[in-house]
């Protein structure tokens, strides 16, 4: 994260966001709370940008704690060298989780795949699997 914020603040160095001020500062604080203390602290927060875990995305639109981000999620990505859009970019199911009526709050920012590990040798050596209809063969096989 570093490294990002290091070049997003080199990249916009001179851009003025903000009249009479040239540049961006980016600054990260960590935050372990659920939503209810996050709520309290989004009152008087510094912060524009949060990237949150375990914490509830419906709920927290619902109680007014995030922001339309509609504009940014479908806005052509021309000045960047792409004809698309951010929203071009999610899986379906991301579209159906983060579009909350007709409207992006967030997006995801990390992915964590589900899958299953084994150690084979093991499941071989102790007949840990089952063939078809959950049997073995008359050889301990499936």
């Amino acid at each position: 994260m570093d490294a990002h914020i290091e070049r997003f603040q080199k990249d916009y160095a001179e851009t003025v966001f903000v009249p009479g001020a040239k540049g961006v500062q980016v600054w990260v604080t960590p935050h372990k709370s659920g939503l209810v203390e996050l709520g309290s602290k989004l009152k008087n927060a510094q912060e524009d940008i949060y990237f949150l875990e375990k914490v509830n995305y419906h709920d927290a639109i619902a109680q007014g704690y995030f922001l339309d981000i509609t504009d940014v999620v479908t806005e052509p990505l021309t000045e960047f060298g792409e004809s698309g859009t951010i929203e071009d970019k999610l899986y379906d199911s991301h579209k159906q989780y983060y579009k909350t009526n007709g409207k992006y709050y967030g997006l995801p920012h990390a992915q964590s795949p589900t899958l299953l590990t084994y150690d084979a040798d093991l499941f071989n050596r102790l007949s840990l699997y089952f063939g078809e209809n959950g049997k073995l063969d008359e050889s301990g096989n499936p």
